[in-house]
């Protein structure tokens, strides 16, 4: 039998969000088939760095390397890694994200491994930092070089289109969640936290403007001066962590909205919610939706994105208008208003997610991405 074919998923992993898990449930995947062996990289800038995806893979006994590339150093870094990767027997660099995108570019010419990209959010904010948008620049400029392109919506594909990559070589793969997310037979019962009695209503995203959980705040805002009992969870880090804080702090909202930080047991806060709130500007196709969505736990989301394709208003969950607060708000009293209805909507989300969004069906399409993009390789 032919030797499986080791792909590097090569990726700059700041905790485990969407990317990070597409690549935890691709790399299960993987492991189950005689063709493909995966390699989890994320790059470090110091070899003592803790990385939660590293750990994540290893936990799943999947194989996981920390690739050492620190900032001042880079150049040096960059050119020891052909050796390495040689050592490895890599047969494709996968990147995910602009830094590894950038580097995997370079690591490519240096040792002539074919690299591919999977872009899973194109995002821009002229606000962000100048650093951010130049090594995002870099990431378009050098996507029009790559030979195979995977985005994980059609709004991504059209915006790298748009940026001047071919469309004939991106691919669209939607994103997939593992079997064991999709709770099966009857609906499970909601575990109340510890002497909650509010409508607890979940969030888990990166902290950032993308994310928009300022709107949260402000939604938060309206509907304790309606005299609704809510709380707001609101899971992950990020750069705007800090003016939430403040924004909670000056609006008195300290018992309605409480930021829990990077929580490893997103399962277990799913099943202690009776709501799902995504209120972003832009989105890919975000995983902790199909994961709500798989735990059977309601939906309310901005029509950004994929999502208008998971999320039909009032049938697989509510969608609410992009960057306002008061309609997410009243979207959440409906929602709290009416829990037989949203019951059904949310077993209508499970059933498509089972249906169309599972690891399975992702692997799938990479799987024949990978064997057409190698094949073309080896017969340059």
């Amino acid at each position: 039998m032919s030797q499986a074919r080791r792909i590097l998923h090569f990726i700059d992993s700041s905790g485990l969000y969407g990317a990070e898990k597409v690549v935890l449930a691709l790399s299960q995947e993987m492991k189950k088939s005689p063709v493909y062996e995966p390699v989890v990289g994320c790059i470090v800038h110091g070899t003592k760095e803790n990385v939660a995806l590293y750990h994540a893979a290893r936990e799943e006994g999947i194989e996981a390397r920390k690739i050492l590339i620190r900032r001042r150093l880079f150049p040096w870094d960059l050119a020891r890694l052909p050796g390495m990767l040689k050592r490895e027997r890599i047969s494709v660099i996968h990147s995910h994200g602009y830094k590894p995108s950038v580097f995997g570019f370079v690591l490519s010419h240096l040792t002539g491994i074919p690299v591919m990209a999977t872009c899973h959010l194109w995002y821009k904010n002229q606000r962000r930092p100048l650093k951010y948008r130049v090594m995002t620049g870099l990431e378009m400029f050098f996507y029009r070089f790559f030979k195979q392109m995977v985005a994980v919506s059609e709004p991504i594909r059209e915006q790298l289109v748009a940026g001047g990559v071919a469309g004939g070589k991106i691919a669209v793969i939607p994103n997939g969640i593992c079997r064991e997310w999709l709770s099966g037979g009857e609906r499970p019962e909601r575990v109340r936290l510890r002497g909650d009695r509010r409508f607890v209503i979940l969030n888990v995203a990166r902290l950032t403007a993308q994310k928009a959980q300022h709107r949260i705040v402000e939604a938060a805002e309206i509907l304790k001066g309606w005299g609704r009992r809510i709380r707001f969870l609101l899971v992950g880090e990020g750069e705007a962590r800090s003016g939430l804080e403040t924004a909670i702090r000056e609006k008195q909202l300290q018992e309605e909205v409480k930021l829990i930080g990077f929580h490893p047991e997103a399962a277990a806060m799913m099943a202690s919610a009776h709501l799902f709130v995504l209120p972003s500007m832009d989105e890919g196709l975000p995983i902790s939706m199909l994961e709500a969505m798989g735990s059977r736990l309601p939906v309310v989301a901005t029509p950004v994105g994929e999502i208008p394709k998971l999320v039909k208003h009032g049938r697989t969950g509510l969608l609410v208008a992009r960057d306002d607060a008061a309609d997410l708000a009243g979207k959440i009293g409906w929602a709290m208003d009416h829990p037989a209805a949203m019951e059904k909507i949310a077993d209508e989300a499970f059933a498509l997610v089972s249906r169309q969004y599972t690891s399975e069906a992702m692997f799938r399409a990479y799987a024949a991405i990978y064997a057409n993009f190698m094949r073309k390789e080896e017969n340059r």
